[in-house]
């Protein structure tokens, strides 16, 4: 994860344990201020007369709500009798369903000796030699045993009509049994509606009732403005609670945002192909002609110019530095395309003096120079005179007494 991100992520953390502690103290003095309040129409309840006009009001809803409770109960009576009539019209389900199964087997059966009958017509059509002891079948047998299977045949095509008939038939008054279950089933799902609409109201009942009760008892307030002051303190809590737990929700969002699978995962998809491009075009000018592929979980793929793939610890220690800085050279193009800001700072420790080859410094030299139009680049190296003509100031350092200094 990128340190802006952690940072960020650090930041919302300690920022939602701030808020938990706030709402912990916001409860806390909600919590008084019920008691409060409470105490404080228990003091006055003592002094207050009746309040008759409430206590009418309350008795007009309870009213209101038992004739709901009666009229739902009532449909649902009416609905109950209808659905039982309905059922006593497909009480022959059962029967009609037994009586399709079996005119359907028997025609399955009269179908089966159908097709043998034909088969043993079609075979007398066909042969005059019996297939088994090779001797001659008369003509005479021959024309009766056609005749009778023929006959049979037909008969038999005639009762599988009339089966299909009674079929028929039959289907038709499932079909209609099925019709009446569905509008059994419409009216059973109104009884449940109306049940819940009945316990809706009961409730509403139960809770009028307490309602009722204590405002009979509850005396006309002699001096109203203390509690009407902590309920103004109570609300403002609420709100200022209401607040607090908007954002720590909005804060859980944006860390989910920025935790991994969240939005990261689009903009990194958005920026990888850019990447690849970058880190393949420093490898270039650096001549290291590598194929080298970065995909959304940054596992890198490196294929040669003969497509072999490789891993980045096959190559020398030259070559890994070089692609080391093709990422540290793409890193920084990224970071100004992402925040449209350019750093004109770059400070490159000893990067010299480790296994680059003489071509690969060569190289990396010409991109430090295309990158110092408008850039301030520094390199630390302890090389010394063999690199200063390769840049256009130089600043040596020497140590005296353990300590670094500019020499003079």
């Amino acid at each position: 994860m990128p340190a802006s991100s952690c940072f960020l992520l650090a930041y919302l953390l300690k920022k939602k344990i701030i808020i938990k502690e706030t709402i912990k103290d916001i409860k806390y003095r909600i919590d008084l201020l019920d008691s409060q309040i409470a105490s404080a129409k228990t003091h006055n309840e003592s002094i207050r007369k009746l309040r008759e006009g409430e206590v009418d009001k309350l008795k007009e809803k309870l009213r209101e709500q038992i004739a709901i409770v009666e009229a739902e109960q009532e449909s649902v009576n009416i609905l109950i009798e209808e659905v039982s009539g309905l059922n006593d019209d497909i009480s022959d389900k059962s029967d009609i369903k037994q009586k399709l199964k079996e005119l359907q087997e028997l025609d399955r059966e009269l179908a089966n000796k159908h097709k043998a009958l034909t088969k043993e017509v079609a075979f007398y059509h066909d042969h005059d030699n019996c297939p088994t002891c090779k001797q001659g079948i008369e003509h005479e047998f021959k024309e009766e045993t056609i005749a009778s299977h023929t006959s049979k045949t037909e008969e038999i095509e005639k009762a599988r009509v009339e089966l299909e008939d009674k079929s028929s038939d039959l289907q038709e008054r499932i079909d209609e049994i099925d019709d009446v279950e569905n509008v059994i089933s419409a009216k059973n799902m109104q009884m449940s509606e109306h049940r819940m609409a009945s316990k809706i109201a009961m409730n509403s009942c139960k809770a009028i009732k307490e309602e009722l009760v204590g405002a009979e008892k509850e005396a006309t307030a002699v001096d109203n403005q203390e509690i009407k002051n902590l309920e103004s303190d109570l609300k403002g809590c609420h709100s200022d609670q209401t607040e607090l737990f908007d954002e720590k929700e909005t804060l859980g969002v944006v860390s989910s945002m920025l935790k991994d699978g969240g939005i990261k995962t689009r903009i990194i998809k958005q920026y990888v192909p850019v990447m690849n491009k970058l880190i393949n075009k420093y490898l270039s000018a650096m001549d290291f002609f590598v194929q080298f592929e970065l995909d959304e979980n940054f596992n890198e793929t490196i294929k040669s110019r003969f497509r072999d793939v490789f891993s980045y610890a096959s190559f020398s220690e030259g070559e890994k530095l070089r692609i080391d800085l093709a990422l540290l050279f793409t890193w920084r193009s990224v970071a100004k395309l992402r925040n449209s800001v350019s750093t004109n700072l770059l400070i490159m420790d000893e990067i010299m003096d480790s296994s680059l080859d003489t071509s690969g410094t060569e190289e990396f030299l010409k991109i430090i120079q295309d990158l110092s139009a408008d850039s301030n680049i520094f390199i630390i190296s302890h090389k010394g005179d063999q690199l200063f003509d390769k840049f256009h100031s130089v600043i040596r350092f020497e140590k005296v007494k353990n300590f670094s200094r500019i020499a003079t």
